[in-house]
């Protein structure tokens, strides 16, 4: 097995990148900041904030976009984009157009796609037993990527542990992490 600890900074928020090697798949798991623009919801709204924000040059592997929980009239966006080597220049940029950074915990997690891990990482997300806000999870041409929102950062590093523990099972152990997972062992 392969383990790397890797901590960055942005501004004054830790960020943990935690790279763990299954068998024949690599998984990362990264704590990120997502930035939240209000918006109308009209579609034309939507259009003109990423318009704005494809102008930046910014890559923006996470966006979602909702209506707001009792207003039709009203939506957010929401982005995590890739830091540039210019940390100050994007944030200046994003805080320009709008958007403003959420102190919330979620994580991005990313693997390939090999049968049965899918599976696996659905299954262990549903034993993790923490408070989600939200998940959002996608598998395309054999990558699969889910952003979670965690309501405490209690739960985002329970969830961490629990991820990094069942990468560094075995295969014929990862089914009784799991099982000892969704019994509330451990």
């Amino acid at each position: 097995m392969n383990h790397e600890q890797v901590c960055e900074h942005e501004g004054n928020t830790r960020m943990n990148t935690v790279t763990t090697q299954l068998p024949a798949t690599p998984l990362r798991i990264k704590k990120v900041t997502l930035w939240r623009r209000e918006i109308t919801a009209h579609p034309d709204a939507f259009a003109d904030a990423l318009t704005l924000l494809t102008e930046g040059g910014m890559e923006l592997p996470v966006i979602l976009r909702y209506r707001h929980p009792t207003d039709a009239r009203r939506a957010f966006v929401e982005v995590y984009p890739l830091p540039s080597d210019h940390d100050e220049t994007w944030t200046a940029y994003l805080n320009g157009i709008g958007f403003a950074p959420r102190h919330v915990p979620v994580l991005l997690i990313e693997t390939a796609h090999p049968a049965g891990d899918g599976h696996a990482l659905t299954k262990l997300i549903a034993n993790l037993r923490v408070n989600i806000m939200f998940l959002a999870t996608q598998i395309i041409d054999g990558k699969c990527a889910a952003t979670i929102e965690f309501e405490t950062d209690a739960d985002a590093e329970k969830a961490v542990g629990m991820l990094m523990r069942m990468t560094a099972e075995t295969p014929e152990n990862r089914e009784s992490l799991e099982v000892q997972n969704a019994n509330g062992g451990l």
